[in-house]
């Protein structure tokens, strides 16, 4: 996920996506069902499954999963739109961009389900 939201076309295309979207609402629409919704959608299925769903009590899976997302992809690719080239350059920083969503996701969600 974090390779997608990195690149320079990704980039090119959010900022086209932003700057026209509020001209016609299908594109954005079709942007985030093409793109994001898919990634979403791998973690709605491992949410879902009994051992792993029970942790979360009665929380809406999907809005977690959507949460989750944006936790681990907008530092990332808000600094990108801001500044072009400012992917993370290794793969240390991407998996501490994750280690940090991870923790920060299963800390708020996991205390929130009791």
């Amino acid at each position: 996920m974090l390779g997608t939201f990195g690149r320079a076309e990704t980039t090119a295309l959010c900022r086209l996506v932003i700057s026209e979207g509020y001209k016609n609402n299908k594109f954005g629409r079709i942007f985030s069902q093409k793109l994001m919704t898919k990634v979403e959608q791998r973690l709605v299925d491992f949410l879902s499954k009994g051992n792993i769903k029970i942790l979360f009590g009665d929380k809406d899976i999907e809005m977690l999963a959507f949460n989750f997302c944006l936790l681990v992809r907008e530092p990332v690719h808000i600094r990108c739109l801001l500044i072009p080239d400012s992917a993370p350059q290794t793969k240390k920083e991407c998996e501490e961009i994750v280690r940090s969503a991870v923790d920060i996701f299963l800390r708020g969600a996991l205390n929130n389900a009791k």
